[in-house]
């Protein structure tokens, strides 16, 4: 005889599988729906899981990398611009 998983398993499952599916606009309520489960650890898990998936996915996005390869740029600026200005000072 197989035992079911608990109740909260189940809803874990449930909740990953509607926070991977969710329109970006009914985003952050379904997390506040999560967030309201009356297993709190449960819900923060399923969250953070989720948080992290997206996270790990906007990293990898075009836009993401364009973001990052500007600051990129604007550091290099600023180095060489406070250098540039160090070595008036001098």
């Amino acid at each position: 005889m197989t035992q079911q998983p608990p109740d909260e398993h189940q809803r874990f499952a449930r909740y990953l599988r509607q926070l991977t599916d969710v329109h970006q606009q009914d985003e952050a309520e379904l997390v506040r729906t999560v967030l309201r489960d009356p297993d709190p650890v449960m819900a923060q898990s399923a969250v953070v899981r989720y948080l992290d998936r997206r996270a790990a996915q906007f990293l990898t996005s075009p836009a993401a990398l364009r973001l990052l390869a500007g600051e990129g740029r604007t550091r290099r600026v600023r180095t060489t611009a406070d250098r540039r200005l160090t070595e008036q000072r001098r």
